[in-house]
């Protein structure tokens, strides 16, 4: 028999004895005789906060405990040349409890002591002004502010490495003439910068500006919202007769793009069919003439309704079976009505402007 088995059989035959014996030795632990003492202490504590409730002379806490008090903090900015300036979104006034006021300035302090990840590289600034709490004046410089002063710093060496300079800029209308100036050295404008997600910004139809990956995120839900309804919006969308891709248009019975319309006038088939035109032999467009591909034909209607499932798929995140579902069809005909959509997508540049944000969004 081992020990554990040999003392859970006494402990089954003694119960009452071992319980004695441990409460025996609670009582003479001088821990638990002090413990009992702070829970009767406590216990009266809360019930006299609560008697200060009920006759209102006293401010609500956690647990019945005063709450500390609040100190204000204003926002000092930082200076940019002697002008005190703030970020375009700063904090401003706050006001911190005891417990928050030594978290921001423990917070502070780790990174006044370390060089964070935004502060390496090639032109990190050795010196900028950052964020700080001073709870004897009520001041303090937000997380924004900082990075301002950041950005500044850094934006003047990097200045300072292109006009190869050792002079200093003395004001921020000095810094902005000397950025604008080297404009397309600071932001180059090359092929990456204008692809999709790029950094540039539009003006809406607000007057508000924009970026490029917000003014194309706002047309995405626009497009999914629209093609999400029933019924869908009055385009016409089609197979072009002369690059097989998708035609997208406002004018009703498009059935070519005009940049591949003009390509093919200018063939000697072309050319033949204009002067047959001229002389009131043929038809002003030869659609008929065309040779069809091989397959069935799809109507308008139905390259549309794949057009808006492909919308809801790529940008609206839907699933291929929940469309099924909803639009009451065989799961085989989505998905191959989709693939189909994005393999005929044409060039942006093929469609009218207006329809271009819609083929680069289905791109991407």
């Amino acid at each position: 028999m081992t020990a554990a088995e040999a003392q859970r059989r006494y402990r089954a035959r003694h119960p009452f004895t071992i319980r004695e014996r441990n409460r025996q030795r609670y009582d003479q632990n001088d821990g638990a005789l002090k413990q009992r003492e702070y829970r009767r202490a406590n216990r009266e504590r809360i019930l006299a906060r609560r008697q200060e409730f009920k006759r209102g002379n006293a401010e609500a806490g956690t647990h019945g405990r005063p709450l500390s008090p609040r100190v204000a903090f204003q926002c000092v900015g930082y200076d940019d040349h002697g002008v005190n300036r703030h970020a375009n979104r700063c904090v401003g006034t706050v006001s911190l409890t005891a417990g928050e006021i030594r978290e921001q300035e423990s917070e502070y302090d780790k990174k006044a002591g370390s060089r964070t990840s935004w502060g390496k590289g090639q032109y990190a600034p050795l010196s900028w002004q950052r964020g700080f709490l001073d709870e004897e004046t009520g001041t303090w410089r937000c997380g924004r502010c900082a990075m301002g002063s950041f950005a500044t710093t850094q934006l003047e060496l990097r200045l300072r490495d292109i006009t190869q300079t050792t002079e200093s800029i003395r004001t921020g209308k000095q810094r902005r003439m000397i950025a604008k100036e080297w404009a397309d050295v600071l932001i180059p404008r090359d092929a990456e910068s204008s692809k999709v997600g790029s950094r540039r910004t539009h003006e809406t139809v607000s007057g508000k500006r924009v970026s490029e990956r917000n003014r194309l995120a706002r047309a995405a839900g626009a497009l999914v919202t629209a093609w999400s309804r029933d019924p869908l919006p009055a385009l016409t969308i089609d197979m072009c007769v002369f690059c097989d891709r998708l035609v997208i248009s406002t004018q009703s019975g498009a059935r070519c793009h005009k940049r591949c319309l003009g390509e093919w006038a200018s063939t000697p088939a072309g050319r033949c069919h204009a002067q047959r035109c001229r002389n009131g032999e043929g038809e002003p467009y030869p659609f008929a003439t065309l040779a069809r591909r091989r397959g069935a034909p799809r109507s308008p209607d139905t390259l549309k309704r794949y057009f808006a499932w492909a919308v809801r798929k790529n940008l609206g995140g839907e699933s291929l079976r929940e469309i099924a579902r909803q639009q009451q069809m065989n799961f085989e005909t989505v998905r191959d009505g989709v693939a189909y959509i994005l393999n005929h997508l044409p060039a942006p540049d093929l469609v009218e402007k207006r329809h271009r944000t819609r083929i680069e969004l289905m791109r991407a």
